[in-house]
């Protein structure tokens, strides 16, 4: 049997002041741990950041003595890189925009010359869109021929063929110019 289970030496109010003396305690120890946790909290994220940002500056400091290397002085920072390959694409674009498909063009052009023409030269000017082609004919009927089939093409208009190339029955020499057709750059 247990004689002190019984007994209360403390009255009510030291029951309190001991029960509140407990929670401070209690309480003032829990602000202590989450303090201390949150001060190490802090001190990591500060120490990591400045880890990443030396990182980053090392990093930096490697493009910037790869591109040293490469002996291209123009370029100094990725932004300049950037702003190169921007400036890069650009040109690209603006030379497709005048790009003529030639293959297309050569293989329509050689549909339009009939037997007996032998063509000699093909001068083709794209700054002013003109063409100069000369040759010769085995016969003035092959060559107006030729002269019909180039005025109903669809790679030339304003086709222009001298009347001295009309002279002679054979062996025809001649010499056209035209300008290329608009559809070429579309």
């Amino acid at each position: 049997m247990n004689l002190y289970k019984g007994i209360n030496l403390l009255s009510a109010s030291q029951k309190r002041v001991i029960t509140r003396e407990r929670y401070n305690y209690i309480t003032k120890n829990a602000s202590f741990v989450i303090v201390s946790l949150l001060v190490i909290i802090t001190l990591s994220l500060y120490f990591s950041q400045m880890l990443l940002v030396g990182q980053s500056e090392n990093l930096q400091q490697q493009i910037d003595d790869e591109l040293a290397l490469k002996g291209d002085s123009r370029i100094t920072t990725i932004n300049d890189a950037t702003n190169e390959l921007n400036a890069t694409i650009a040109s690209v674009s603006v030379i497709q925009a005048n790009y003529i498909q030639w293959t297309s063009f050569f293989v329509t052009f050689a549909d339009l010359v009939p037997p007996g023409i032998r063509i000699n030269s093909l001068n083709i000017d794209t700054d002013d869109l003109s063409a100069t082609l000369s040759g010769t004919a085995t016969t003035r009927e092959t060559y107006q021929a030729f002269l019909a089939a180039l005025e109903t093409s669809t790679l030339f208009t304003s086709v222009n063929s001298p009347i001295s190339n009309l002279i002679q029955k054979e062996n025809i020499s001649f010499t056209i110019t035209a300008q290329l057709a608009d559809e070429l750059y579309e």
